[in-house]
């Protein structure tokens, strides 16, 4: 069984060197666990290379949503582009793959930056769509409504 794994290894290190995939991405188990740097170290190529063809994604989708909505309106794409409407298309970001390393990712950037908690920027950051979006804000000013109420009502009747 040993000479087989053995050969696995050798594979997948020979597809990894080509690649740039990490050997821990392939599923190859190393003794010695690498450092959270070390990890991200060893994507840092792969992340690069997966966020140009996002951008160059979301320019396409972009432009064909530009020409979804100048055919609806029967009007050319540069008549589009000149009413000055943009389209905003959004993709999680390549090196924050899970939802937990994007809450802390956000977690550290508002700890530095506090009143970016304030903004539907944090909240389009950590997944939630538009909708959402505007369904949170909502119930939020709703809390602080009643929270303002129930302390209006507890001072009155001191």
């Amino acid at each position: 069984m040993q000479p087989h794994l053995d050969y696995m290894r050798s594979l997948a290190s020979q597809f990894s060197s080509a690649t740039g995939v990490p050997l821990s991405s392939l599923g190859v188990v190393s003794d010695n666990p690498s450092s959270a740097e070390a990890i991200y170290a060893s994507k840092e190529d792969a992340v690069v290379d997966i966020q140009s063809f996002i951008d160059g994604c979301k320019r396409s989708v972009g432009t064909v949503c530009d020409m979804v909505l100048a055919a609806e309106g029967g009007r050319s794409l540069a008549e589009q582009r000149a009413l000055g409407l943009a389209v905003d298309v959004h993709y999680r970001k390549p090196d924050r793959p899970s939802t937990v390393s994007q809450s802390q990712a956000i977690m550290s950037q508002v700890q530095a930056i506090p009143w970016l908690a304030d903004s539907d920027v944090a909240l389009r950051e950590l997944g939630y769509d538009d909708e959402q979006v505007h369904q949170l804000r909502s119930d939020r000013r709703r809390s602080q409504a009643n929270d303002a109420i129930a302390m209006a009502l507890g001072a009155g009747t001191q």
